[in-house]
C-alpha cells in the first residue's frame, strides 16, 4: 500500500541522519538535578501562544499540568519541570500535541514554527533522536488515518489480514533498523517495541466495527461479516502478563479491547443480543478478576472500570467492589486515582452545590449559572463538531417547545468549541435552536466547567435545582422523552429554599 512507502520515507530518512548529538547525550554525566527536566527552544509564528507540557491520570485520563511557558519577543524560551525518572508526557502548542520521551536531569531542545507545528518541529540535545523518531512517526501517523485507513478498514477480511500484517511488519523493521542506527536508549526500545506491538493489535481489533461502518454505508444489499475465533489471534501479542506495559498508552487501549472480546466470548448469542452496555460494564468486574492476569495488569483494568462506572453511572454504582478492590489491592499505585473520582462525584451529588461557572453569550455578556438562582436549569455541553451533540438538537427543540411560556425552565447551552465562528455560525443558521440561554468556553475542553462536572463525553446534560443545588449532574438526554420531562417537573415542583 501507499502507507509502507510514506512510512520508510519519512522515518529512514532519520535513521541516515547523524547520530553524534544522541551519542554525546547518551555519555553525558549524570544531572546534578535528576528529578527535573529542562526544556528550551525557538517557536516562529508563535502567535501568543503557550508551549504547555502534560500527563493525564492513568486510570482517570485527568489532565495533570507540568510546565507552561509564553515565547518572548523572538520566539524563544525556556522551563523546567520535576518528573520521575524515565516519562513521556505531551507537549502542546495551540491545538497540536505529540508524545515526548525525557528522563530525569535531559534538556530537551527544539525548534518549531507554529503556523505548521507538526512537519517543523526539530529535536537537539538530549533524547534527539527518540524524539525526532517520535516526531515521524506522527506525521506518518496522521498521513495513514487520513489517507488510508478508511479504504483498509473497507476490505474484507481476507484481504484486510495481510494488508495490514505487511503494513506493520514494515512498521516495525524501520524501528529495528532506527533504533541500531540511533541508538535509542534501552528504556525507550523496550517501550516503542510495546507500543507498536500494541497499535496493531487494537488496529486489527477495532476492524469489524470499522467494516460495518464503512462497507455498509449506502449499500442496501450489505451484510456484515462472521469472522472465526482464528481472526483474533492477534491478541496473543499483547504481553499480559508483563506489569511494564503498563507505561504504554498502545498497550491500555489494546487491553480494553482485549477484555471485552475475552468477555463477550463468555457469552450466548441470546445473551450478547440483549445485554446492555451498562450491564457489560458493571459485570466485567467480576469477570475480570477471573482472569488470569499480572496482578499490576489486574489492578489497572479493575480500577479503570471503577472509574468508568463512577463516571457513568454515579458512585452507588460501586459501593461493593470498591471494597473489594481495597482489600485485595489496598496497595495499589491505582487507588488514590479511583477514591480521587469517587470523591469527586461525591460532591455532585443530588443537593449538593452546584460548581458555578460563567461565559459569554455572542454578544460578548457574561452569563453565570448563578444568575438564575429560583429557576431549574437544564445545562447542556455541547460543540459543534460533536456528532451526537447535534442529534439531540431536533429533541431539544422539541422539549423547549414542551415549556414554552414556563419562565421557571431555562435551558443554558455551553458550548466547548474552539472555533468560535463555527459556534456562531451555527447559531445564525438555525434560529430556533439559538432562542435559549448560549454561551461559549473560549478555552474549548480545558474550562472550568468540563473539570468541576468530570465530563469526559460530550454531549453532557445536567439538572440544577430552583436552590442552585445538583438535581442531577448526569440527567436524562432530550432524545429521552418523558424521562426528563418527569425530571424536570419534579425539579419544578419542588420549592424555593431561599432567592437571595
Amino acid at each position: 500500500m501507499k502507507f509502507q512507502l510514506t512510512l520508510l520515507l519519512s522515518i529512514l530518512g532519520l535513521i541516515s541522519a547523524s547520530c553524534s548529538m544522541q551519542e554525546n547525550s547518551n555519555t553525558k554525566e549524570q544531572a546534578t538535578e535528576l528529578t527535573k527536566i529542562h526544556i528550551k527552544g525557538t517557536v516562529q509564528n508563535s502567535n501568543d501562544g503557550k508551549i504547555k507540557l502534560y500527563h493525564r491520570d492513568e486510570v482517570t485520563g485527568e489532565k495533570i499540568d507540568l510546565a507552561e511557558v509564553e515565547p518572548d519577543s523572538t520566539g524563544q524560551f525556556a522551563t523546567q519541570f520535576e518528573v520521575p525518572e524515565t516519562h513521556f508526557a505531551t507537549l502542546s502548542f495551540g491545538r497540536n500535541g505529540i508524545v515526548l520521551y525525557m528522563e530525569a536531569g535531559d534538556t530537551l531542545q527544539f525548534t518549531v514554527d507554529g503556523a505548521d507545528f507538526i512537519n517543523t518541529l526539530s529535536f537537539e540535545g538530549d533524547k534527539s533522536a527518540e524524539n525526532n523518531y517520535l516526531v515521524k512517526k506522527t506525521q506518518a501517523l496522521i498521513a495513514f488515518h487520513k489517507n488510508e485507513q478508511q479504504s483498509l478498514f473497507s476490505l474484507p477480511v481476507n484481504e484486510f489480514q495481510p494488508q495490514a500484517d505487511s503494513i506493520e511488519n514494515a512498521w516495525k523493521n524501520v524501528f529495528e533498523q532506527a533504533k541500531t542506527k540511533q541508538k535509542f536508549t534501552g528504556s525507550f526500545t523496550n517501550h516503542e517495541a510495546i507500543e507498536l506491538s500494541s497499535y496493531w493489535v487494537a488496529f486489527k481489533a477495532r476492524y469489524p466495527m470499522y467494516y460495518n461502518y464503512y462497507a455498509g454505508q449506502g449499500n442496501p444489499d450489505f451484510e456484515e461479516q462472521v469472522l472465526s475465533e482464528d481472526y483474533y489471534t492477534f491478541f496473543q501479542a499483547l504481553p499480559l502478563n508483563n506489569p511494564q506495559a503498563l507505561a504504554s498508552a498502545e498497550f491500555k487501549k489494546a487491553l480494553d479491547s482485549y477484555v471485552g472480546y475475552k468477555f463477550e466470548q463468555q457469552l450466548s448469542e441470546d445473551e450478547k443480543s440483549n445485554l446492555k452496555w451498562e450491564d457489560q460494564v458493571t459485570q466485567t468486574y467480576a469477570f475480570v478478576k477471573k482472569e488470569q492476569l499480572d496482578s499490576s495488569v489486574m489492578a489497572f483494568v479493575l480500577a479503570k472500570n471503577l472509574s468508568n462506572r463512577i463516571n457513568y453511572f454515579g458512585t452507588e454504582s460501586v459501593e461493593e467492589d470498591l471494597n473489594d478492590f481495597k482489600n485485595v489491592f489496598g496497595q495499589s499505585a491505582y487507588l488514590p486515582s479511583v477514591n480521587s473520582v469517587y470523591e469527586k462525584w461525591l460532591k455532585l451529588a443530588k443537593g449538593q452545590v452546584a460548581p458555578g461557572f460563567a461565559y459569554k453569550d455572542i454578544d460578548g455578556n457574561e452569563i453565570a449559572l448563578s444568575d438564575f438562582k429560583g429557576k431549574v436549569v437544564y445545562v447542556d455541553v455541547w460543540a459543534t463538531w460533536c456528532g451526537p451533540c447535534r442529534g439531540e438538537i431536533p429533541h431539544a427543540k422539541k422539549l423547549k417547545e414542551h415549556y414554552k411560556g414556563n419562565e421557571d425552565v431555562i435551558f443554558l447551552y455551553v458550548s466547548v468549541d474552539t472555533d468560535i465562528q463555527a459556534w456562531e455560525k451555527m447559531l445564525a443558521n438555525d434560529k430556533d435552536f439559538a432562542d435559549a440561554v448560549h454561551v461559549v468556553s473560549e478555552s474549548g475542553w480545558d474550562t472550568k466547567v468540563t473539570k468541576d462536572y468530570m465530563i469526559k463525553g460530550i454531549p453532557r446534560y445536567i439538572l440544577v435545582d430552583r436552590n442552585g443545588n445538583i438535581g442531577n449532574a448526569q440527567a436524562p438526554r432530550p432524545s429521552s422523552g418523558e424521562e426528563i420531562i418527569a425530571a424536570i417537573d419534579d425539579l419544578l415542583a419542588q420549592e424555593s429554599v431561599s432567592m437571595n
